[in-house]
C-alpha cells in the first residue's frame, strides 16, 4: 500500500456510508490503506461501517476533526496521506487525479480538489452553496492557493509531520484547516488547486445550521488574519471582505430607506458595488439557474454577506477584549 485515506468522523452515519461506497468502487482498491477515526460519534457510526475495509480508529471524548485527522494521519503506515472529508461522495476519477496529480512532484507540494456545483442534496441552500463554492475554485487565477483544504486533499506524510499535525486547540470544525495551511505557505511548501479533481458534497441542509457555520468560523478566521495580516487569494480575499462590509453597513440603512431619500440614495450605491464584486457570480447562476433563482441568489448572497460582516465583528471585539485582558493583567504583574 501507498496511500493512506483519513476519514475523520462524528455522527456522520448517513454520509460516511456513500463516501466509503465511492472508494470502494476504485480500481485497485488494494493501493489504499482507509483509516476511520470516529471522534466518540453517539449515532452507531461503527455499527454502520464495521463490514467496510478499514481501520477504525475511536475516541472516547469529542475533541474535533482537528484531533481526529492527527489520530489518524499518524497512525498512518503509508508514505502519503489522502484527507476526505466525511460527507463528501467521490467521483469516479476523484482518486485517480489525485494520485496523478503528485506523483513525481517535488515533496513539498499539496495537492487538492474542489467542490462540484452539482450537491448532493436537491434544495436551494445546498444548490447556493455548490455553486457558490465550485465558481470560487473553478475561476481562481493561480492554482497555487493561500488555503489548506482537507476535504480532498494529498500530501507526503513526512511533510505533514513536519508541520506538527493540525492545531489541535480548535474545538469543532473551526479554520484549524486555513491554520495549517499558512504554517505549511511558512515551510515554502504549495497549496496546489487542481478544479478537475471533484468530490459531491453533503452541503448544509438549513438555513440556521448555514447561518452558525459562517458567523463563528468567520470569527476565527479574524484571529487568524490578525495574526497573519494577509487575505486569502480565493474565498476570503480582499474584495469579498469589502463586499462583505459593504453590505454590513448597508444594512443599518434598511430601516430608514422608506422615510429618507438620502438613506435609499445610499443604499442603492452600497447594494450595487456589492453586486458589482460579484458581479461575475451572479452572472454565473443566472446562466445555471435562470433568472427567477439567479435573483434569489443575488438577495441571499447578501444576507449571507451580512452574516460574515457581523462575524468579523464580533472577532474583531474578541481580539480587542484579549488584548485589553492582556494588558491589564501585565500591568498588574508589574
Amino acid at each position: 500500500m501507498k496511500y493512506s485515506i483519513i476519514i475523520p468522523t462524528y455522527n456522520s452515519k448517513k454520509t460516511i456510508i456513500k463516501l466509503l461506497d465511492s472508494i470502494c468502487k476504485t480500481k485497485e482498491q488494494e493501493r489504499f490503506e482507509i483509516i476511520v477515526v470516529d471522534d466518540a460519534s453517539t449515532d452507531q457510526t461503527y455499527d454502520a461501517i464495521k463490514s467496510y475495509p478499514i481501520r477504525y480508529i475511536a475516541s472516547n471524548k469529542n475533541k474535533g476533526s482537528a484531533h481526529a485527522r492527527n489520530r489518524g494521519a499518524f497512525a498512518a503506515q503509508c508514505p502519503y496521506l489522502i484527507f476526505f472529508d466525511s460527507d463528501i461522495i467521490l467521483k469516479h476519477d476523484t482518486l485517480d487525479l489525485l494520485i496523478k496529480s503528485i506523483e513525481g512532484q517535488n515533496e513539498n507540494h499539496i495537492y487538492m480538489g474542489i467542490y462540484d456545483e452539482k450537491p448532493v442534496q436537491k434544495n436551494f441552500i445546498s444548490e447556493y452553496k455548490a455553486l457558490l463554492d465550485a465558481f470560487h475554485w473553478r475561476n481562481i487565477k493561480t492554482c497555487e492557493v493561500t488555503s489548506f483544504e482537507p476535504r480532498c486533499a494529498i500530501l507526503k506524510k513526512t511533510l505533514f509531520e513536519k508541520a506538527g499535525g493540525f492545531d489541535e486547540t480548535f474545538i469543532g470544525a473551526d479554520v484549524e484547516d486555513y491554520e495549517l495551511g499558512y504554517r505549511f505557505l511558512n515551510m515554502n511548501a504549495k497549496l496546489l488547486v487542481n478544479p478537475n479533481i471533484r468530490v459531491y458534497h453533503h452541503f448544509p441542509l438549513t438555513l440556521k445550521k448555514l447561518i452558525s457555520t459562517l458567523f463563528f468560523r468567520t470569527q476565527s478566521w479574524v484571529q487568524l488574519f490578525n495574526n497573519r495580516k494577509k487575505f486569502d487569494n480565493v474565498g476570503s480575499t480582499k474584495e469579498s471582505a469589502f463586499a462583505c462590509g459593504i453590505s454590513g453597513l448597508s444594512s443599518f440603512l434598511l430601516p430608514a430607506i422608506g422615510f429618507e431619500n438620502a438613506a435609499l440614495i445610499a443604499f442603492i450605491v452600497m447594494f450595487f458595488l456589492y453586486y458589482l464584486i460579484f458581479s461575475n457570480f451572479f452572472s454565473h447562476s443566472f446562466n445555471k439557474k435562470g433568472i427567477k433563482a439567479g435573483l434569489k441568489i443575488i438577495i441571499f448572497h447578501y444576507f449571507i454577506c451580512i452574516i460574515i460582516f457581523w462575524g468579523a465583528i464580533f472577532g474583531i471585539f474578541k481580539i480587542l477584549f484579549l488584548k485589553a485582558i492582556s494588558q491589564r493583567v501585565q500591568y498588574h504583574n508589574k
